[in-house]
Protein backbone atom coordinates (compact mmCIF):
# COMPACT_ATOMS: atom_id res chain seq x y z
CA UNK A 1 0.00 0.00 0.00
CA UNK A 2 2.90 2.69 0.92
CA UNK A 3 4.88 1.61 -2.19
CA UNK A 4 1.47 2.40 -4.26
CA UNK A 5 0.69 5.75 -2.78
CA UNK A 6 4.83 6.57 -3.70
CA UNK A 7 4.58 5.57 -6.71
CA UNK A 8 1.56 7.90 -7.35
CA UNK A 9 3.28 11.44 -5.53
CA UNK A 10 1.93 10.92 -1.88
CA UNK A 11 4.98 11.99 0.25
CA UNK A 12 4.92 10.55 3.91
CA UNK A 13 6.32 12.18 6.97
CA UNK A 14 6.87 10.25 10.09
CA UNK A 15 5.20 13.64 11.76
CA UNK A 16 1.50 14.36 13.30
CA UNK A 17 1.27 18.42 13.39
CA UNK A 18 -1.75 19.15 15.83
CA UNK A 19 -2.05 22.20 17.08
CA UNK A 20 0.46 23.74 15.30
CA UNK A 21 2.79 21.60 16.29
CA UNK A 22 5.54 18.18 14.79
CA UNK A 23 4.74 15.72 16.97
CA UNK A 24 6.96 12.56 15.74
CA UNK A 25 4.98 9.30 15.55
CA UNK A 26 7.51 7.36 14.39
CA UNK A 27 11.34 7.49 16.27
CA UNK A 28 14.34 5.64 15.84
CA UNK A 29 16.72 4.54 18.79
CA UNK A 30 19.59 5.15 15.95
CA UNK A 31 19.75 7.35 13.01
CA UNK A 32 20.96 3.91 10.56
CA UNK A 33 17.61 2.15 12.05
CA UNK A 34 15.74 5.18 9.50
CA UNK A 35 17.53 3.96 6.74
CA UNK A 36 17.22 0.93 7.08
CA UNK A 37 13.18 1.65 7.76
CA UNK A 38 13.16 3.11 4.75
CA UNK A 39 14.93 0.79 2.54
CA UNK A 40 13.40 -1.62 0.09
CA UNK A 41 14.71 -4.46 2.24
CA UNK A 42 12.53 -3.79 5.11
CA UNK A 43 9.02 -5.81 4.02
CA UNK A 44 6.31 -3.54 3.07
CA UNK A 45 4.00 -5.32 4.72
CA UNK A 46 5.49 -4.66 7.70
CA UNK A 47 6.07 -0.83 6.95
CA UNK A 48 2.48 -1.00 6.95
CA UNK A 49 1.74 -2.41 10.02
CA UNK A 50 4.44 -0.23 11.44
CA UNK A 51 2.73 2.97 9.85
CA UNK A 52 -0.67 1.91 10.89
CA UNK A 53 0.49 1.60 14.85
CA UNK A 54 2.30 4.89 15.29
CA UNK A 55 -1.08 6.67 14.12
CA UNK A 56 -3.25 4.31 16.25
CA UNK A 57 -0.76 4.49 19.71
CA UNK A 58 -0.65 8.23 19.00
CA UNK A 59 -4.75 8.69 18.16
CA UNK A 60 -5.61 6.34 21.22
CA UNK A 61 -2.19 6.61 23.86
CA UNK A 62 -1.01 10.06 22.61
CA UNK A 63 2.49 8.43 22.62
CA UNK A 64 4.82 7.72 19.58
CA UNK A 65 6.75 3.87 19.14
CA UNK A 66 10.49 4.15 19.12
CA UNK A 67 12.18 1.73 16.46
CA UNK A 68 14.73 -0.16 18.20
CA UNK A 69 15.62 -3.69 15.93
CA UNK A 70 15.13 -4.05 12.38
CA UNK A 71 17.74 -5.81 10.24
CA UNK A 72 20.29 -8.20 12.14
CA UNK A 73 23.13 -10.40 10.80
CA UNK A 74 23.39 -14.34 11.44
CA UNK A 75 26.83 -12.93 13.93
CA UNK A 76 24.03 -10.34 15.46
CA UNK A 77 21.60 -13.40 15.30
CA UNK A 78 24.06 -15.76 17.60
CA UNK A 79 25.77 -12.83 19.70
CA UNK A 80 22.17 -12.63 21.13
CA UNK A 81 21.12 -16.16 21.41
CA UNK A 82 24.42 -17.56 22.58
CA UNK A 83 23.56 -17.90 26.05
CA UNK A 84 20.49 -19.99 24.87
CA UNK A 85 20.70 -24.07 25.34
CA UNK A 86 18.09 -24.46 22.37
CA UNK A 87 19.70 -22.09 20.04
CA UNK A 88 23.76 -23.04 20.58
CA UNK A 89 22.29 -26.91 20.13
CA UNK A 90 20.13 -25.91 16.44
CA UNK A 91 20.76 -22.03 15.60
CA UNK A 92 17.14 -21.14 14.46
CA UNK A 93 17.39 -17.64 12.07
CA UNK A 94 15.34 -14.71 12.76
CA UNK A 95 12.81 -12.57 10.63
CA UNK A 96 15.07 -9.86 10.99
CA UNK A 97 17.85 -11.44 9.06
CA UNK A 98 15.27 -11.00 6.56
CA UNK A 99 13.71 -7.91 7.14
CA UNK A 100 10.30 -9.35 8.12
CA UNK A 101 10.81 -8.12 12.18
CA UNK A 102 10.80 -4.97 13.79
CA UNK A 103 11.25 -4.18 17.24
CA UNK A 104 10.01 -1.19 19.75
CA UNK A 105 10.80 0.06 22.64
CA UNK A 106 8.20 -0.36 25.86
CA UNK A 107 9.77 2.43 27.75
CA UNK A 108 7.22 4.71 27.56
CA UNK A 109 4.25 2.35 27.97
CA UNK A 110 2.24 0.94 31.39
CA UNK A 111 2.00 -2.60 31.03
CA UNK A 112 -1.64 -2.12 30.15
CA UNK A 113 -0.64 -0.11 27.33
CA UNK A 114 1.52 -2.72 25.95
CA UNK A 115 -1.27 -5.69 26.34
CA UNK A 116 -3.42 -3.43 24.22
CA UNK A 117 -0.86 -2.70 21.45
CA UNK A 118 -0.10 -6.93 21.53
CA UNK A 119 -3.59 -7.83 21.46
CA UNK A 120 -4.88 -4.87 19.19
CA UNK A 121 -2.23 -5.61 16.46
CA UNK A 122 -3.08 -9.70 16.74
CA UNK A 123 -6.44 -8.80 15.97
CA UNK A 124 -6.01 -6.94 13.45
CA UNK A 125 -3.41 -8.71 11.41
CA UNK A 126 -3.21 -12.56 11.20
CA UNK A 127 0.40 -13.98 10.99
CA UNK A 128 -0.75 -17.13 8.52
CA UNK A 129 1.40 -19.67 10.76
CA UNK A 130 -0.45 -21.98 13.12
CA UNK A 131 0.79 -20.56 16.37
CA UNK A 132 2.62 -17.95 15.67
CA UNK A 133 1.37 -13.56 16.09
CA UNK A 134 2.12 -10.91 14.35
CA UNK A 135 3.51 -9.21 18.09
CA UNK A 136 4.91 -10.66 20.68
CA UNK A 137 6.48 -8.78 23.81
CA UNK A 138 9.24 -10.46 25.27
CA UNK A 139 13.29 -10.17 26.22
CA UNK A 140 15.48 -12.24 24.08
CA UNK A 141 17.98 -11.00 25.82
CA UNK A 142 18.31 -7.09 25.19
CA UNK A 143 15.91 -6.26 27.01
CA UNK A 144 11.80 -6.36 27.37
CA UNK A 145 10.59 -4.96 23.90
CA UNK A 146 7.59 -5.29 21.57
CA UNK A 147 8.08 -7.29 18.47
CA UNK A 148 6.22 -7.10 15.06
CA UNK A 149 6.32 -9.52 12.29
CA UNK A 150 5.12 -10.91 9.22
CA UNK A 151 5.71 -14.25 7.71
CA UNK A 152 7.05 -15.13 4.63
CA UNK A 153 3.54 -15.69 2.21
CA UNK A 154 2.76 -12.71 -0.17
CA UNK A 155 0.03 -11.40 2.31
CA UNK A 156 -1.29 -9.68 5.26
CA UNK A 157 -4.62 -10.62 6.50
CA UNK A 158 -6.18 -7.32 7.67
CA UNK A 159 -9.21 -8.11 9.94
CA UNK A 160 -11.61 -5.56 10.62
CA UNK A 161 -12.15 -5.20 14.49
Amino acid sequence: MIELLKKYGVKFTYYFKSRGAKMELIQFKYARLKDQFDSPSVDSRLKDIVYWLASWCWYNLEKSIIITHILRTQEQQDAIYNGNASYVREPWQSVHQYGRGVDLSVKYYTQVEIARIQDTLNKKFLYNKEGKNTCVVHDVGLGEHIHIQVDNSTETKFVKI
